[in-house]
């Protein structure tokens, strides 16, 4: 199952933050650092409709970009207090351990590995995986599919 959660910092949840970069000065915390900046920096993606994607006018759109609106607002108290950072799946680790980002909001799986590295937020997206055969496949059961 595909888990889709934000790649934070400490200013949103509470997991350790010793795999980001280190803040400012020794006293500020990510989320000090936000909130002085006066700006959210947010890695995403720009190809994965509907969660993040460039629409016919060439805004970037989507769930997760409205998302990301509404952290600026409930953390700057303005929605386009955000700036993104448009990136492809394998740069998102290196971006949010690099202090590249603050955060990312991009699909991703949560796997114990990448737990060790990053701190996740709970995940907002639950998604399933659905497997389709031919009606006259006879499939019944994932595991006749093993030696098919």
């Amino acid at each position: 199952m595909k888990r889709f959660t934000i790649l934070m910092g400490a200013f949103v949840c509470s997991l350790a933050t010793a795999s980001f970069a280190p803040p400012a000065s020794a006293q500020d915390s990510q989320l000090d650092v936000v909130l002085k900046r006066d700006k959210l920096i947010l890695g995403t993606y720009s190809t994965s409709p509907p969660l993040a994607y460039v629409d016919d006018n060439g805004n970037l759109v989507g769930f997760e970009i409205d998302l990301a609106h509404q952290l600026a607002k409930d953390l700057l108290g303005d929605p386009n207090k955000v700036e993104f950072v448009v990136m492809q799946s394998d740069g998102r680790f290196p971006a949010a351990l690099s202090g590249k980002i603050d955060a990312g909001m991009c699909s991703t799986t949560i796997t114990p590995d990448r737990a060790i590295r990053i701190a996740f937020t709970y995940p907002y997206i639950d998604s399933g995986n659905v497997l389709l055969a031919r009606k006259d496949a006879n499939v019944t059961k994932v595991g006749q599919l093993i030696d098919a």
